[in-house]
């Protein structure tokens, strides 16, 4: 099972990059600015995508891009929860979507339950704010922990056998202040199943790693980070499968 992150669609156009990249897993000739060749090419075209997650850089909803992506992969991932910014797509049916609130203008979160060929598994879309350098107040991360809190105490309490979370933390899992989120979740790549060490941003030249794939009752086979296709973070391509 192949999930991903693909981050922050600021436009109608960068949502339709990111579509044509993922939808039914494959590359359908993306601008030649930023092309996807090679082995990472074939390793799409032959295993599909079970579900992604996409956010959009604004505060606000941009609905745009949110049709664009619907239009685009429709046929491909015809389940999807929309919530603010945030989107989840997936080929298996969805249910139990939950909005979640993490407190402030729009740091937000949405859970929904996959049926998936291992069995129902409960996946996690999430977004916390950036880290803040201020005049008044220096560097604040306040707000972020915070907001990663609120759905640390909610995939604590979940029951669901396996657990995936996808998420733009806006920080590494070194980070203490992520601890209550990360703690009894297993990261997926960045130096764990995959190559390298997985940054993902800055996209033109990515230097750290913000965006995660956090698990648990699953198992993760493999990580690769994309390409730039048109947003400021790189998107995160990774495959699990059930623990038994």
């Amino acid at each position: 099972m192949l999930v991903g992150t693909f981050c922050r669609a600021t436009t109608s156009a960068s949502a339709a990059r990111m579509s044509r990249a993922t939808s039914r897993g494959a590359v359908r000739s993306p601008p030649t600015s930023t092309p996807l060749r090679g082995r990472l090419r074939e390793r799409l075209r032959e295993r599909r995508t079970a579900a992604h997650a996409s956010r959009s850089g604004t505060p606000r909803p941009n609905h745009g891009a949110l049709k664009t992506y619907e239009r685009e992969l429709h046929g491909a991932y015809p389940h999807h929860a929309a919530g603010n910014t945030l989107g989840l797509w997936s080929r298996y049916p969805l249910r139990g979507v939950e909005r979640l609130d993490l407190g402030g203008a729009w740091p937000h979160a949405i859970r929904a339950v996959a049926r998936t060929p291992v069995g129902d598994t409960a996946v996690y879309a999430v977004r916390v704010p950036s880290v803040r350098v201020t005049f008044r107040d220096g560097f604040t991360v306040r707000r972020r922990d915070a907001s990663a809190a609120r759905p640390a105490e909610r995939v604590a309490r979940d029951r669901t056998r396996h657990v995936v979370v996808l998420d733009d933390l806006n920080g590494s899992l070194r980070d203490r202040g992520l601890a209550p989120l990360t703690r009894g979740l297993r990261p997926a790549g960045g130096g764990g199943s995959g190559h390298g060490q997985g940054f993902t941003w800055p996209a033109a030249f990515p230097v750290v790693r913000l965006d995660h794939v956090l698990v648990r009752g699953l198992a993760p086979t493999g990580a690769t980070v994309l390409p730039d296709l048109g947003s400021d973070h790189r998107p995160v391509l990774t495959g699990l499968r059930s623990v038994r």
